[in-house]
C-alpha cells in the first residue's frame, strides 16, 4: 500500500493473487530444490555465502538478468528471506562440486587445474599460481562469529548490522499485530521474545567483536578509529556496527508510551500536552468501529479530542501494553490485536547490560555496552532519568500526519503497570513477580542488576562500579548498623542507607534529608525562599575571596574543566606564548586567564582547583546562621527549592528508592520465582 505494507491477501484481486502466487511459488520452491539437490550431491551448509562477496554473481553472468542481483556464492546458505536468494547454484557450490567430483581446482583467470595427488599437495607445489579463494562455515560453527550466521544478509559487520536493525523494524507490522491471525493471545509470549530475542543477542554480538579488537588495538583506537593502514577497514567497521547496534537498543529502551501531541482548536502552534493514546482509545473503545486504533490521527481519536476543543498534531511512540481492540470474534481476556513492547524493552537492556558473550571466538565476553566509550554515557542518562527524573536527551522523534519529525521531550519514569503473565517465561527471563502485574521501570532495575553480575577478576571494578551506582542499603529499624561512611534515611519501616559510591541513592537520601531540614528552617525563618535565591546565585558563582592577588583573582574566573587542562601543559618543555593563544581564536580575555594561571605554576593551578570546588560548600565568615544552614544543603537540593520543585522530587525520589536492587543481594530470577511460588 502507499505506507509500504503488504495488502492482505483478502485485499488483492484475483489477477493479482494468481500473480503473486506465480513469482513467490517459482522463487521459494526453486531455490529450496536447488539446495536440496545440493545436499544431495553432498554439499553442506555454508552460512558464509552471504558474507562471500567476491564470489556473488555480477547481472551479466546470470540467465535471467533481473534488477535484483542475489547477494549470495552458495545456494547452501540460509538467506534473509525466500525471495531474495540464489534459484541456481552459487559459484562457491559449483567450485565445490567440480572439486569433489571431477577433482579440480579453479584458478583466478577461469582455467581449471588438475588436482594431482591431494588439493594440499597440488597447491603446494603451485604456490605461485593464483587459485579462487571462498568462503566456508557450517552448522557445528554456525554463530561462532559475526560473518557466520544463518538467515542475514551483509557483506560487512556494519551491513549485517543495517540487515538485522531492519529486520526488526520490519517485524513490527507481522509479530505485534493481528495481522488476520485467528489466534493471536497475550499468554502466546514465548516464540515472540525468543525471536526478539534471537535479533537482540546478534546486536550484542558487535561489541564482542568490537571488544575482541580493543583488547588487541586498544581503547582509544577502537574509540576513534584509524586510517592509512589494510586493518583499518576492519577496525572501523567494527567502530560503526557497534555505534548502529548500541543506539538501536537505546532506540528501543527510549520508546515512549505512544502518545498524541496536543493543541487548542483555538491556538493549534502551541502544544499543551502529551497524552497517551490508550487514555483516548478507552474512552470510545466500545463505540468505535475499528477492531483497533493505534493512530493519533485515527478519525474516531480526533472526534473525541474534538469535544475538549483540542486536535493531534503529532504522535510518537509504540503501545507498551498488550491492546484488546473490540473485535467481535476475538472476546476472550488473552485475545490481543497489538502485543505492546514491553518485552523489547527489557530485551533491549539485558543486552546492553549483559555481561556474557554469545561468541565463543572473543575472548572478551565480560564486556558491556558500559565499557564502550559513546555508548555508556546514553546508558546512565537513562538510568538516571528512569530513577532520578533527569533530563533526557536523543529522544525518539514524534511524527506529523504526513511523516514530518517533531522533536518533543517526554518521560519514561512513569510508572507503566503490566498485567500478570499467565506464562512463566516472562517471570524466568524478565524476574516477572508470579500471580501478580509488575511496574516496567521496577523490571528494568531488576535487568540491570542481573545481567550487570559477573564473577570475572578481569573486570571487578567495573561490574562493582556499575553494581554500587544503582544500588541501596536496606535494614529493618531493629536492625543495626554502621553509620560512618554512609548517608541514611528512614521512609516507612525501612532504613535506606548509601555510600559516596551508590550515586543514585545517595543523592536521592541527600535531597530527602536536605528536604526535612529546609521544613525546619521554614518554620522560624519568614522568606526563606528569597534568602535561598541569593545564596543558590552565591554559591552557583563565586566570588574569589578578596585577599587573593590580583593575578589569582583573574585566573579564578577560568572553568575548573580548562583549568585542569592546564595543568599537563605545564609538565612540558613548551612555553604558551599570548600569540599562539589569539592565534587559535581565543578571546583575548581569556587568553589573559590563562596567562594569569599559568604564571601561578602547578601548585596555583591545583590550589585553584581546590577553591572551586569548595567555595560552593564555604559560607562568608560574615554569613547569617540561616545563611550558613543553606550552605550545608546540597546544591540540587537548593536549587530544586529555589525552582519550587523540590516537593515533587522528594515525592518521587521516595516511590523510585524502594525499587533500587539491595546492596547487599544478588538478583536472581530463578531464586525469585522459585520463593514465590512455595
Amino acid at each position: 500500500d502507499k505506507n509500504g505494507h503488504l495488502i492482505s491477501w483478502e485485499k488483492l484481486s484475483p489477477p493479482l493473487k494468481e500473480f503473486a502466487i506465480k513469482a513467490i511459488v517459482r522463487q521459494a520452491y526453486v531455490s529450496t530444490l536447488a539446495h536440496e539437490i545440493g545436499h544431495n550431491l553432498g554439499l553442506r551448509h555454508n552460512f558464509s555465502g552471504s558474507f562471500d562477496k567476491d564470489n556473488f554473481y555480477k547481472k551479466e553472468e546470470l540467465e535471467n538478468n533481473n534488477d535484483y542481483i542475489p547477494k549470495y556464492s552458495s545456494i547452501m546458505d540460509y538467506g534473509l528471506s525466500n525471495l531474495n536468494g540464489l534459484m541456481v547454484f552459487g559459484k562457491y557450490d559449483i567450485a565445490a562440486l567440480r572439486f569433489g567430483y571431477a577433482r579440480k581446482l579453479e584458478k583466478r583467470d577461469g582455467s581449471l587445474m588438475n588436482i594431482q595427488g591431494n588439493a594440499k599437495e597440488t597447491i603446494s607445489k603451485n604456490k605461485k599460481t593464483p587459485f579462487v579463494s571462498y568462503q566456508f562455515c557450517t552448522d557445528e560453527n554456525a554463530g561462532i562469529n559475526f560473518t557466520c550466521n544463518r538467515f542475514d544478509e551483509g557483506t560487512s559487520l556494519t551491513e549485517i548490522t543495517e540487515s538485522i536493525i531492519s529486520r526488526y523494524e520490519n517485524s513490527y507490522e507481522t509479530a505485534n499485530k493481528r495481522d488476520g491471525r485467528n489466534v493471536f493471545r497475550s499468554n502466546d509470549i514465548a516464540n515472540y521474545i525468543n525471536y526478539k530475542s534471537f535479533l537482540f543477542s546478534k546486536l550484542r554480538q558487535t561489541l564482542d567483536e568490537w571488544g575482541n579488537f580493543a583488547s588487541i588495538f586498544g581503547m582509544e583506537v577502537m574509540g576513534k578509529g584509524c586510517m592509512g593502514y589494510p586493518v583499518c577497514q576492519m577496525i572501523n567497521d567494527r567502530i560503526a556496527a557497534v555505534n548502529l547496534a548500541g543506539n538501536k537498543l537505546l532506540e528501543v529502551l527510549t520508546t515512549p508510551e505512544k502518545k498524541c501531541a496536543l493543541v487548542n482548536i483555538k491556538n493549534p502552534t502551541a502544544i499543551i500536552e502529551l497524552r497517551p493514546l490508550q487514555n483516548i482509545y478507552q474512552k470510545i473503545i466500545s463505540t468505535s468501529t475499528s477492531p483497533i486504533i493505534d493512530s493519533c490521527f485515527h478519525p474516531d481519536i480526533k472526534t473525541e479530542l474534538g469535544n475538549e476543543d483540542l486536535a493531534p498534531v503529532a504522535e510518537g511512540g509504540k503501545y507498551i501494553t498488550d491492546q484488546r481492540g473490540n473485535h467481535p470474534d476475538y472476546p476472550y481476556q488473552n485475545d490481543i490485536m497489538i502485543r505492546g513492547i514491553w518485552t523489547d524493552k527489557l530485551l533491549a537492556l539485558k543486552y546492553l547490560i549483559s555481561r556474557r558473550s554469545e561468541l565463543s571466538s572473543t575472548n572478551t565476553g565480560a564486556f558491556n555496552f558500559l565499557d564502550h566509550p559513546s555508548i555508556a554515557p546514553r546508558i546512565i542518562e537513562y538510568i538516571n532519568h528512569m530513577t532520578l527524573g533527569f533530563p533526557l536527551r536523543n529522544l525518539v522523534p514524534f511524527k506529523t500526519e504526513i511523516g514530518q519529525d517533531v522533536p518533543l521531550a517526554y518521560q519514561l519514569n512513569e510508572d507503566i503497570y503490566i498485567p500478570e503473565q499467565i506464562s512463566w517465561y516472562p517471570t524466568l527471563l524478565f524476574g516477572f513477580p508470579t500471580y501478580s502485574g509488575a511496574v516496567l521501570n521496577q523490571l528494568e532495575i531488576n535487568m540491570i542488576a542481573k545481567e550487570n553480575y559477573s564473577t570475572d577478576p578481569l573486570i571487578k571494578d567495573a561490574y562493582e562500579t556499575a553494581k554500587n551506582y544503582i544500588s541501596v542499603y536496606k535494614f529493618a529499624l531493629n536492625e543495626s548498623f554502621n553509620e560512618e561512611n554512609l548517608v541514611s534515611t528512614r521512609i516507612g519501616e525501612t532504613i535506606f542507607a548509601a555510600k559516596e559510591s551508590n550515586i543514585i541513592s545517595n543523592i536521592m537520601i541527600n535531597v530527602i534529608n536536605d528536604h526535612k531540614s529546609l521544613l525546619k528552617l521554614e518554620k522560624v525563618n519568614k522568606n526563606l525562599r528569597e534568602t535561598a535565591k541569593k545564596v543558590l546565585k552565591s554559591r552557583m558563582s563565586p566570588s574569589a575571596p578578596f585577599h587573593w592577588g590580583r593575578k589569582k583573582k583573574l585566573a579564578f574566573k577560568l572553568e575548573k574543566e580548562l583549568l585542569q587542562q592546564l595543568l599537563p601543559l605545564l609538565d612540558g618543555p613548551q612555553v604558551i606564548k599570548e600569540e599562539d593563544l589569539i592565534a587559535q581564536g581565543i578571546p583575548q580575555e581569556i587568553v589573559d586567564q590563562i596567562l594569569a594561571a599559568l604564571s601561578l605554576g602547578k601548585r596555583g593551578i591545583e590550589s585553584l582547583i581546590d577553591s572551586k570546588i569548595k567555595l560552593p560548600d564555604t559560607p562568608p565568615f560574615y554569613a547569617s546562621l540561616k545563611v550558613r544552614a543553606l550552605y550545608k544543603i546540597n546544591l540540587l537540593s537548593l536549587e530544586m527549592y529555589v525552582a519550587g520543585a523540590l516537593n515533587q522530587k522528594v515525592a518521587l525520589f521516595k516511590q523510585k528508592i524502594k525499587i533500587l536492587p539491595e546492596q547487599r543481594k544478588k538478583v536472581d530470577f530463578f531464586e525469585m520465582m522459585m520463593r514465590s511460588i512455595r
